[in-house]
């Protein structure tokens, strides 16, 4: 195969890189799939964390009128 010049050989890597498009776009929606998902985890996390640190202020809280 003959050496394509310089600019054709960035022209010929451009198009390749456009025809793998679709490839690409699937990939970074299942990276960003996988990262919703992990923030819902750190939501529910979050909210489990509030939970138990408003059980503990309630059971630690002295009684009014006894501060």
């Amino acid at each position: 195969m003959a050496q394509l010049r310089r600019p054709f050989r960035r022209v010929a890597r451009g198009i390749g890189y456009i025809l793998n498009l679709p490839r690409h776009v699937q990939r970074l929606e299942r990276e960003v799939s996988t990262l919703r998902g992990e923030i819902d985890e750190l939501r529910g996390d979050g909210r489990r964390v509030a939970e138990l640190y408003d059980f503990v202020l309630e059971e630690v809280r002295p009684p009014e009128g006894r501060g």
